[in-house]
């Protein structure tokens, strides 16, 4: 048994209803009142009321499906933009331990070279100091030499006190 259209304008109007959603809220309202035990006295009341929760029901679903689809859309490009921060994240921490590591290096290698000059430098003066150490050794001790002499030189002009009176 099909259904066939006994008027063209009742086919559209039921397809209407079905675009609507309106068919589908009252199929739900007649299904919850075939459904109850206790059959309400004012059947017109029932569907009344529940229609609107069956609007509202359908409302809310709709709400809800949009909703939950731009959640997941703004789920996806979060994911994107936590990929991006997470690989500029690696990247740098890449460039900074290159940098740190090529400066690391780099100050090796300039100490290893200060080093190098400070050890010429140190040779040469130490073969100068040694040279004038050698120089000043001579001239210290012909100095003190000369020193000894003319203490005793004095000592001996001065005329030595005794202690005779006390």
């Amino acid at each position: 048994m099909s259904f066939k259209p006994i008027d063209v304008k009742r086919d559209e109007f039921r397809k209407y209803l079905e675009r609507t959603g309106a068919l589908d809220a009252i199929s739900k309202v007649f299904i919850k009142l075939f459904e109850c035990p206790d059959r309400p006295e004012n059947a017109i009341e029932f569907i009344r009321v529940n229609i609107g929760d069956a609007i509202q029901e359908t409302e809310t679903v709709e709400y809800l499906k949009k909703e939950l689809e731009e959640c997941r859309n703004e789920i996806v490009e979060l994911n994107k933009t936590i990929a991006i921060l997470e690989k500029d994240k690696k990247s740098s921490n890449n460039s900074v331990a290159a940098a740190t590591q090529s400066g690391v290096s780099d100050h090796n290698t300039q100490l290893k070279a200060e080093n190098t000059d400070e050890n010429a430098d140190m040779e040469v003066k130490t073969g100068v100091n040694e040279k004038s150490d050698a120089h000043k050794s001579k001239s210290t001790s012909a100095d003190i030499t000369s020193e000894s002499t003319e203490t005793d030189a004095a000592n001996e002009s001065e005329p030595k006190k005794t202690n005779e009176g006390n």
